[in-house]
């Protein structure tokens, strides 16, 4: 089964929830700063991650968004990160 790649944001007001968040996401991460994580999921984990992730948070105060990116698509990277070449040689274009 292939993977595609999504990106998900979150804005967890309680940092317990926060934390449980972030921990979840870490197995399928591949890239990310704070609330934006770059994911590799299946069809199935995707819609596992997002049925998990919907019972822990508080869905009057909290966000979560996970947006499915096109691979063709290049992306523009703008800054510096300290391990950029090493851990995102081949995802990004610059």
């Amino acid at each position: 089964m292939s993977r595609d790649l999504y990106l998900v944001c979150y804005d967890i007001s309680g940092e317990d929830t926060l934390q449980q968040v972030r921990q979840y996401l870490q197995g399928w991460r591949v890239q990310g700063q704070k609330s934006a994580m770059e994911c590799w999921f299946t069809t199935s984990e995707v819609q596992a991650a997002k049925d998990y992730l919907y019972t822990l948070i508080d869905q009057r105060t909290d966000r979560l968004l996970f947006v499915r990116l096109d691979p063709r698509q290049p992306v523009l990277h703008i800054g510096k990160h300290r391990d950029f070449e090493q851990n995102m040689g081949s995802f990004f274009i610059h």
